[in-house]
């Protein structure tokens, strides 16, 4: 389990400091693989973001980190969909 925590806190430092995809790709790829739940990584994504716009609050990020983040995260849950319809876990959202 505390390989799966360091990945998931790895996770969401890589998203703040919006660090390359790929890394952040890599990152979720070994929690899951390490035995993450999916809803797991969508935690620590959430928090990430959180911290995303409350530095943007604050004006130490401007536009450009919000940008790189919220493309991070949707890379992250079209990595996770097939997951979470494995687990069966109801999606909440717009149906396209």
């Amino acid at each position: 389990m505390l390989v799966i925590s360091e990945y998931l806190k790895d996770l969401k430092t890589a998203i703040v400091e919006c660090d390359e995809l790929e890394k952040i790709k890599l990152l979720v790829r070994k929690a899951l693989d390490a035995g993450a739940k999916p809803l797991d990584v969508v935690d620590a994504m959430r928090e990430a973001l959180d911290k995303v716009g409350e530095l943007y609050s604050k004006g130490e990020y401007f536009l450009m980190e919000l940008t790189i983040a919220g493309n991070a995260a949707s890379e992250i849950v079209k990595m996770l969909e097939p997951e979470l319809k494995r687990s069966n876990v109801p999606v909440k959202g717009k149906e396209n």
